[in-house]
């Protein structure tokens, strides 16, 4: 479709009339104007050097059109700067679009299609699905395009800039790689940030000693070498108030202290010995790798690239016995992790302690020092400093596995005893002639319903012989109903709980055989502690109560009533 000339849209703003202020003509509100955002973003790769220019150039071209237009109001500025076009994730964009979502803004304009964003599929979406369906303007000013326009709508231009300004961005892409891989190669400094003690020189472009913090780095080295560990030379620098890196960078990061793992990046950097190093990181955007660490074999160092703090000789007496550390380190997780697995958590998940009903943490103790001499298992609750009426409780795991095999000794032969009740009961009912109570009630209640039938039988046949009017006959049969009705109600009843008492005697048997085969059981099992028990209660005193799964098995009332009801005994 042609597209019409649109010369009339003046996109240069002009001065404001009659000498006012261009701040108050910004704030003036304009009668059933939008409420309008003007959005400016700053490529990624002018960030920092030519930000002022850009910038301003851009939000005086977007305000000025703002203004300029009679249906338009501003209503905020959003502005990206150092983000790339293809990332739609950028702050202030997602803070517009929230704005947009809420119906606070009701027209975006951006300079062009490209500052909006580079993806010409994410770029589509927003101009051709969201916008429209929250019923928002948009305009791109030196591209000519407004939603409002039938014939902008329906453009195949759009989306042919689109896919421009997203191939653009892959070549960017593409050649800033290109560009990072030359740097690694001839070793070119690309940042200005410096490591703990150097300070970054404009001027030669390299790190130079940062004579504040400068004692206490060489410190960390001293101490190193004579073999003092990592953790004791944070605690040394607490001591001495000596600023952390975070202090160094930011004086208003005072609640930073010194960590083991902040002296370890400061003995693991090469940079203390003058090296330079590239690579430590990569990324790969046309081709869609994020920003990801590579490994230290990966890098590439540069001798002698700036003032060392230590020899060489020095930093690779450092690495060894960092290595010596580690391969020391590595070796006794090793053995503690071969005797962790020999001795398990055989309760993983059901301790928990009865005062406040949190679980209890499982540990491994030892009587003597050493990762290879585990002696013990425990439990102990950690929320006893929290608590009051929780104490600090630990339990020893061979207590526990005999007080928990014990219990399930005395549920199994429990379950046994009464199993063999209700098998002699079901002997008794075998012979003929027998029948439980639940079925002595129903057949009383059947016998009771054919008596009501036959009387309400009589009462019609007294009806028709005259005995009775009409009124009369009708009052006794309904009471004989009603009467008929109750009954049948409690028969119904008593037959659904012989059905369910069948279930639950039929179910506590068949339980109660899988379990037989464990009566005698001497060794702790743990197959049937974890099929039989769902949390284990331990108290301040030492008692031990245990949530069995099946207690709703053995605890069920019917088999209770079952045997009481139909035993001579009443047991």
């Amino acid at each position: 479709m042609a597209r019409k000339s649109r010369k009339h849209i003046n996109i240069i703003p002009e001065a404001p009339a009659g000498g006012a202020s261009q701040s108050s003509v910004l704030e003036r509100k304009k009668e059933n104007a939008l409420s309008t955002a003007a959005y400016i973003r700053l490529s990624v790769e002018n960030n920092g050097h030519d930000n002022d220019d850009s910038i301003q150039t851009q939000i005086q071209l977007v305000e000025g059109f703002i203004r300029q237009q009679s249906d338009l109001v501003l209503t905020e500025t959003y502005i990206d700067n150092g983000f790339s076009g293809t990332n739609f994730d950028r702050p202030e964009f997602v803070r517009m679009i929230e704005a947009v979502k809420s119906g606070k803004i009701q027209c975006v304009v951006v300079k062009d299609l490209s500052r909006f964003g580079r993806d010409y599929l994410e770029t589509g979406y927003y101009i051709e699905t969201i916008f429209p369906l929250l019923n928002v303007r948009f305009i791109a000013i030196t591209d000519q395009f407004d939603s409002i326009r039938e014939e902008d709508r329906n453009s195949i231009a759009i989306p042919i800039k689109n896919m421009v300004n997203a191939m653009y961005a892959k070549d960017y892409s593409r050649k800033q790689e290109v560009f990072r891989e030359m740097c690694i190669r001839t070793g070119r400094v690309m940042g200005t940030n410096a490591p703990y003690g150097y300070r970054f020189s404009p001027e030669s472009k390299k790190l130079e000693i940062d004579n504040v913090v400068a004692p206490y780095v060489r410190m960390i080295f001293a101490w190193a070498m004579t073999g003092v560990k990592r953790l004791e030379i944070a605690k040394r620098l607490e001591l001495i108030g000596a600023p952390t890196p975070a202090m160094h960078d930011n004086w208003e990061n005072s609640g930073e202290h010194w960590t083991d793992a902040s002296v370890k990046q400061i003995l693991y950097n090469p940079a203390y010995a003058g090296f330079h190093v590239m690579g430590k990181s990569k990324i790969s955007l046309y081709k869609g790798i994020s920003a990801y660490r590579t490994k230290r074999s990966e890098w590439v160092f540069f001798p002698d690239f700036h003032e060392p703090y230590i020899t060489m000789e020095d930093y690779e007496a450092i690495e060894a016995l960092i290595s010596r550390n580690k391969t020391v380190m590595d070796e006794r997780l090793s053995v503690r992790e071969e005797v962790r697995k020999q001795m398990p958590d055989v309760f993983q998940g059901m301790v928990y302690c009865a005062d406040c009903g949190r679980q209890m943490n499982f540990g491994r103790g030892s009587h003597h020092r050493g990762y290879d001499d585990l002696s013990f298992l425990y439990y102990r609750c950690r929320y006893s400093k929290k608590f009051a009426k929780c104490s600090n409780k630990k339990f020893q795991q061979n207590f526990l596995k005999i007080v928990v095999m014990d219990q399930i000794r005395v549920l199994i032969e429990a379950a046994c005893d009464k199993k063999k009740v209700l098998q002699m009961i079901q002997q008794k009912m075998a012979k003929p002639g027998s029948i439980n109570h639940v079925q002595r009630n129903i057949i009383r209640l059947s016998e009771r319903e054919q008596e009501l039938d036959d009387r309400i039988l009589r009462a019609y046949v007294d009806y028709a012989d005259k005995l009775l009017d009409a009124e009369e006959y009708q009052f006794i049969k309904n009471k004989l109903i009603a009467d008929k009705a109750v009954i049948s109600d409690k028969k119904k009843k008593l037959e659904k709980k012989q059905i369910e008492m069948e279930q639950a005697v039929r179910q506590y048997q068949e339980v109660t055989e899988q379990l037989e085969v464990n009566l005698n059981e001497t060794e702790f099992n743990e197959q049937l502690v974890k099929e039989l028990i769902n949390k284990i209660w331990v108290s301040d005193d030492g008692s031990v109560s245990i949530e069995f799964k099946c207690q709703d098995v053995f605890n069920n009332p019917l088999i209770t009533e079952y045997i009481t009801e139909n035993t001579e005994e009443g047991v």
